[in-house]
């Protein structure tokens, strides 16, 4: 974007809290996509070339990592269930002894 109209843009969002809070809901789209790899390689180098200049949107960026880190990571319960199939099979023969 051009410098007038990136600086007449950014007046605008910091006069208007709606277009304030609309730039903050695309912002962290972004970097939710780029956190979970759903942009091309393109787009994260222009990401990480230009958006992730700012230590903010870094540190941002860096919360949404750990966010998904644990958001995504199995519960034990999770772990349990993901047995091969002989495993399976073992807990469920164990299961019957036991009645």
């Amino acid at each position: 974007m051009p410098a007038p109209e990136q600086e007449e843009f950014e007046a605008r969002y910091f006069a208007d809290d709606a277009l304030f809070e609309h730039l903050l809901a695309i912002e962290d789209e972004l970097i939710d996509r780029y956190t979970r790899g759903d942009i091309t390689e393109a787009e994260a180098a222009r990401l990480e070339r230009h958006f992730l200049k700012s230590p903010a949107r870094r540190t941002r960026l860096r919360f949404a990592e750990a966010w998904s880190r644990h958001t995504n990571a199995p519960s034990a319960g999770a772990r349990r269930r993901r047995l091969p199939w002989w495993g399976r099979l073992k807990a469920l023969l164990r299961a019957r002894g036991r009645r």
